[in-house]
């Protein structure tokens, strides 16, 4: 089975930097887009099993980005990673699609676990015979 492949759209450098260094580590191929216009260029160049969304970014919105994805690649899984957790921020990420809301200040671990739940929920949607 080839690398899963994690699109993180994150605008904060070092945020980005570091998140993306320890998916790495933990052996997850990881594309950075720092704005709405990055991610629709990554999103065009290739297909992603994990999309990691940022809700506040330069040039629009990881709504924006959310609502793309999942006209796009439904199959793709996706949750937000966002200083953004009002309720109201919560519920519009979740009617979008999103499999999971994490708020900011995370705990990566906790983290990497829900990437890892929602993947495996993703592939067991996949398979034939499986029951959700």
């Amino acid at each position: 089975m080839s690398a899963t492949r994690l699109l993180l759209v994150e605008d904060d450098a070092n945020v980005a930097g570091t998140l993306a260094s320890r998916l790495r580590s933990e052996g997850l191929t990881v594309t950075h887009a720092g704005s709405v216009r990055a991610a629709r260029e990554a999103l065009a160049g290739g297909s992603f099993h994990v999309a990691v969304l940022d809700v506040g970014l330069p040039d629009g919105d990881g709504f924006e980005v959310a609502r793309q994805l999942r006209e796009d690649s439904p199959g793709t899984a996706m949750l937000f990673l966002t200083a953004h957790g009002t309720p109201e921020d919560r519920i519009r990420g979740l009617e979008l699609g999103a499999d999971d809301y994490v708020t900011k200040p995370f705990e990566f671990r906790e983290l990497l676990l829900r990437i890892q739940n929602v993947l495996k929920r993703a592939r067991d949607l996949q398979q034939p015979g499986t029951t959700p």
